[in-house]
């Protein structure tokens, strides 16, 4: 239910505080569980269902910067660094 959670909300603020208290867990127990089951910490997790939506949306036409603040982006710079880190080519490049 998170894992759904998360994918249908990614344009909005995922903390895990939010996450725990949508679903009534502790943040700690939550954080456990979720690398336990996932492998991921809950932010990395995130971060990457971001930066493929976002890749998604790149190479469907979608501007940059635009693609980034639907993704839920809030800082262009954060955005760049992650998606160059990832896959390894600016977002001009992924075209």
């Amino acid at each position: 239910e998170i894992l759904k959670y998360i994918v249908q909300h990614l344009d909005r603020e995922l903390s895990v505080d939010v996450l725990a208290k949508q679903f009534y867990l502790s943040r700690y127990y939550l954080m456990h569980r979720f690398k336990a089951v996932t492998g991921y910490t809950v932010h990395q997790y995130i971060s990457q269902k971001r930066l493929l939506w976002a890749g998604e949306l790149i190479r469907s036409g979608v501007p940059v910067m635009k693609a980034a603040e639907q993704a839920g982006f809030s800082e262009y710079s954060t955005f760049l660094r992650a998606f160059q880190n990832t896959f390894h080519m600016s977002p001009r490049e992924f075209r």
